[in-house]
């Protein structure tokens, strides 16, 4: 394991920002299963991660590995919770049916818990169906897509006959004593020229930076602004608690954000002006 001062202070920078990510869904508009509330804004000053968390975390690089094991930590540890099972799998006839991503129990009630992490930016020429707008920064993974399959794939799964049969054999619980729930966090990014900030069934404090076309990116009077790549590992992570970051000239990002787009891959800024740092996505 890295037990450099870096490394830590990276994990739990992007800690801190997992569990600063606003909730994606508002109330049960477009989903009618309940946000699982974590709490008050926690003092980060104050909190750090568990050993045998940070062991594991090191050997994940994928962000989605990482916030299901920050999510495992806020189980454990910040409300001391008892964890029952983890990405358990249901398989009838050699076929995997599903998984449920977190079984647990807290003052002797049961939970299923799904949890999401996602970056959306709202692409208002993809439909006229607000909700099919919202689309991954590399224009893949829709979050209609998503919610149709928690809808119907996910929380369903729990009622299925061999989901029953695994609950009575690994924790001797049937389906009705759980009660689920979804975390869902995101941070939301609109487009530049976008006049709408509330939208259906949408959290509006999820909204947090602005995303723009390359060549409408390049076209910007930024060249007062300094600006730092953020790799997808550290996209949780907050600007105002961060020091350790290059940053560099509107020039030189350019030239940086044009091998992204080159690949066809987005990519994730920061621009800092005197007053403070923005988040945004440049898209290809």
């Amino acid at each position: 394991m890295q037990n450099s001062e870096d490394f830590q202070h990276r994990i739990w920078q992007q800690y801190i920002g997992f569990l600063s990510t606003p909730d994606l869904l508002l109330d049960r508009v477009l989903i009618p299963y309940p946000n699982l509330d974590l709490g008050k804004p926690i003092n980060s000053s104050e909190l750090s991660l568990s050993e045998v968390n940070l062991v594991e975390l090191n050997k994940q690089n994928y962000l989605g590995k990482r916030v299901e094991l920050f999510f495992k930590e806020w189980l454990e540890n910040i409300i001391e919770a008892e964890l029952l099972a983890f990405s358990l799998q249901v398989i009838e006839d050699k076929l995997t049916l599903g998984e449920f991503d977190f079984l647990w129990k807290n003052n002797n009630q049961y939970f299923h818990t799904e949890l999401v992490y996602k970056q959306y930016i709202f692409d208002r020429d993809l439909s006229k169906k607000e909700v099919e707008c919202w689309v991954g920064p590399n224009k893949k993974d829709f979050l209609h897509f998503k919610l149709k399959k928690l809808n119907e794939n996910q929380f369903p799964l729990l009622y299925k006959a061999s989901t029953e049969n695994i609950l009575q054999e690994k924790l001797g619980l049937e389906a009705e004593n759980f009660q689920q729930n979804l975390c869902f966090k995101a941070q939301l990014f609109v487009h530049f020229q976008e006049n709408q900030f509330h939208f259906k069934g949408i959290y509006p404090k999820a909204i947090v930076g602005k995303w723009y076309y390359f060549e409408e990116f390049n076209q910007q009077a930024f060249n007062p602004f300094q600006f730092s790549i953020i790799e997808k590992q550290d996209w949780p992570i907050l600007p105002q608690l961060t020091s350790k970051m290059d940053w560099f000239s509107f020039e030189e990002i350019i030239q940086k954000a044009e091998e992204f787009i080159n690949e066809k891959r987005s990519v994730k800024l920061w621009m800092k002006t005197p007053e403070q740092v923005f988040q945004l996505f440049v898209i290809w």
